[in-house]
């Protein structure tokens, strides 16, 4: 079983229909990325109901800005219909922290 726990998390919203949703993008530190699937059991093992995801997608790593921060822009402007998962290489690392959080409001 892959370890979500190794992957970098980054959850933002974006609005589909007059409603703002979810979206969540998962990068792996290490290995290979974890299944869509597996991540929305993940989620709904560990998440309120109001806190899962509409969006999910595996990339191969977080876009990062020049200053080294995620970008959020970056990740506003891909396709948000439907689950994704892209074929990935190995990530390199962007951060210390191991799972990585950050959200756009």
């Amino acid at each position: 079983a892959h370890q979500l726990s190794a992957c970098h998390v980054v959850a933002t919203t974006y609005t589909a229909n007059s409603t703002t949703r979810l979206a969540l993008f998962v990068a792996p530190v290490q290995g290979s990325p974890p299944s869509v699937e597996r991540v929305r059991q993940t989620c709904h093992t560990h998440l309120p109901r109001h806190e899962l995801p509409d969006y999910v997608e595996i990339i191969d790593k977080i876009p990062l800005t020049s200053s080294l921060k995620v970008d959020l822009t970056s990740l506003s402007k891909r396709p948000t219909s439907g689950d994704a998962q892209r074929e990935t290489t190995r990530p390199s690392a962007t951060s210390d922290d191991v799972f990585s959080t950050a959200e756009q409001g």
